[in-house]
């Protein structure tokens, strides 16, 4: 049986994390290892996080610094090379797996496919609407994404979420819960930490693309995100980071050159300062 590690990013987030570790204690696959990486959290918390790995044999690794959703994310797969992990489930802990047979069904799909570098399932948030598969945004919508931002916050479905009725190949998953072969994180070295947050399932998948390798739904699986926007904190410094990944992504992941590169960068500049004047005014 292949050894799985749970990674679980923790920040000031405790009764979600412990939420989260508890419901993959009860999955019926037994060679399953988790590991809570708290990201420098400031709620006090660690001492209280570090007697419930200790109680209920779960790996602690507590971050002095906040670096991150890949940076942090990095910490725990590499406890997953360290304990000989041939795969990694990336969890946020605002998600609930409620499937006993959620991790087995997607370890036997990717040890049956040896394509596939990351899997993810479907995924169904508050309000009931499915995170799963997506799509890249096109050189147009790139092109507009002020328009793209503005239509996107008044419409009341999730963008670029393809409608699939059976499993299959396809384009990218929701970072809020995916798997990972560590052979190919390995390759790749490991998540690019060069973005803060955001902008990393498109970073993720253009690195499985350059590696020759798939990303796969597997619809018969759900895990249930409880993200609820409107408490993730100031919304133009989310804003903000988010077109500041965006601009790496174009330049480092994008595959766009010459005119086209210009045209999306010249887009993020006119973004940065309609938004500013915005929230200026």
């Amino acid at each position: 049986m292949s050894k799985v590690m749970a990674v679980i990013l923790n920040y000031n987030t405790l009764e979600d994390s412990v939420k989260c570790s508890e419901l993959l204690k009860k999955q019926d696959y037994k060679d399953l290892e988790i590991v809570i990486v708290d990201n420098g959290s400031i709620d006090g918390k660690n001492n209280r996080l570090i007697q419930y790995g200790e109680e209920r044999d779960v790996h602690i690794i507590i971050n002095k610094e906040n670096r991150g959703f890949s940076a942090g994310n990095n910490i725990g797969l590499r406890k997953a090379v360290e304990r000989e992990c041939k795969y990694a489930l990336i969890i946020n802990p605002d998600v609930e797996i409620h499937d006993k047979d959620y991790v087995s069904k997607a370890v036997e799909k990717m040890g049956n496919d040896s394509s596939i570098a990351v899997l993810g399932t479907d995924v169904v948030n508050a309000r009931g609407q499915h995170q799963n598969p997506m799509r890249e945004i096109s050189f147009m919508e790139e092109s507009f994404l002020i328009f793209e931002l503005i239509r996107n916050k008044l419409s009341k479905k999730i963008p670029y979420v393809i409608k699939r009725k059976s499993s299959g190949y396809c384009e990218k998953i929701s970072g809020c819960c995916f798997f990972v072969e560590m052979n190919f994180i390995k390759k790749i070295g490991f998540l690019d930490e060069k973005v803060f947050l955001y902008c990393e399932e498109p970073i993720l998948a253009k690195a499985v693309q350059k590696a020759h390798r798939n990303i796969y739904y597997l619809k018969e699986k759900q895990a249930f995100h409880n993200h609820i926007e409107s408490k993730k904190g100031n919304s133009k410094k989310r804003l903000d980071m988010f077109l500041e990944s965006r601009l790496y992504y174009l330049d480092k992941y994008s595959g766009y050159h010459g005119m086209k590169l210009k045209i999306v960068k010249w887009s993020r500049i006119k973004q940065n300062v309609y938004f500013n004047k915005k929230h200026r005014g």
